[in-house]
């Protein structure tokens, strides 16, 4: 008679223990064996090991880790630090930035100077005053503002704003704009003229109240007597005419440099100076 299979018992375990049992092997536990023997042994139902499972997965969601937290917070406040730059950035680009203008290129001045001053004709006598080292030119930018624009002011807009009665009309004798200079603290004008006979003329005319229309930018101190005048007086191989003061001290000279270009200075130096530069090709700008 055969021997009666056997089978899986509630005792007892699989038909695979039991052949293990019978072959001598030892029997093979598993992750789920034993699970499931435990479940059996202490009365618990699938639903149980469902539920735990379902809180253990929500509990994660309702109690996040210190770590999570201080991750949060470094992301916000760097969200926070990236607006207030952008707002900072925002106000220094668009709200507190000057609209720079651009730089308006003046033309050049006759002679090449040793230095360059710019100011307005409001301000000429604080700079004229100022000290210029020996031997030394000073150009002074006589400039006109007028919004977005800058100019050279022209000899008509110089001669009214020191209230000269220059007998003549500015517009037909001399070119728009002039030259101030100041050389051993003597300072000169030079012009370029239209019409170098009108510019005689008017010269000559002019004489009697030369002294007393440019006292204030000339600087000149010294008293001229009404009885003084003008003399003839070659200064560089250029005829000059020539104004002392009480002291015997010229106070105006002036010379037609050519038939282009009239220079009237304060002193003879700046007058002599003047031309030794227009005798040299290197001092001109043209």
């Amino acid at each position: 008679m055969l021997p009666e299979e056997k089978t899986t018992t509630e005792e007892g375990g699989s038909k695979q223990a039991d052949s293990s049992a019978q072959t001598g092997l030892p029997v093979l536990r598993t992750f789920k064996s034993d699970s499931s023997q435990y479940i059996k042994d202490e009365g618990i139902s699938m639903v149980d090991v469902a539920a735990a499972q379902v809180k253990r997965g929500f509990g994660s969601f309702a109690a996040p880790s210190a770590s999570l937290l201080t991750k949060r917070n470094i992301i916000l406040a760097g969200a926070v630090l990236i607006i207030i730059g952008a707002v900072i950035g925002g106000f220094a680009i668009f709200g507190g930035k000057k609209v720079v203008q651009p730089v308006v290129s003046l033309p050049k001045p006759v002679l090449i100077s040793d230095f360059e001053k710019e100011t307005t004709l409001g301000s000429i006598l604080g700079i004229v005053k100022e000290p210029v080292k020996e031997n030394k030119l000073l150009y002074i930018a006589i400039i006109k503002e007028g919004g977005q624009t800058k100019r050279l002011a022209t000899t008509k807009e110089l001669f009214d704003n020191f209230g000269v009665a220059f007998p003549g009309d500015t517009a037909d004798i001399f070119e728009g704009s002039f030259m101030l200079s100041v050389y051993n603290n003597q300072p000169s004008l030079i012009f370029k003229i239209k019409s170098y006979e009108k510019a005689f003329i008017s010269m000559m005319k002019w004489e009697e109240n030369m002294a007393d229309n440019l006292k204030d930018i000339f600087m000149i101190k010294d008293i001229v007597s009404a009885m003084s005048s003008f003399t003839d007086k070659v200064i560089r191989n250029h005829d000059a005419r020539v104004l002392n003061g009480s002291s015997g001290i010229p106070v105006i000279s002036y010379s037609f440099i050519n038939r282009d270009y009239l220079v009237v200075s304060s002193g003879e130096d700046a007058l002599e100076e003047i031309i030794r530069r227009f005798a040299l090709p290197q001092y001109l700008n043209q």
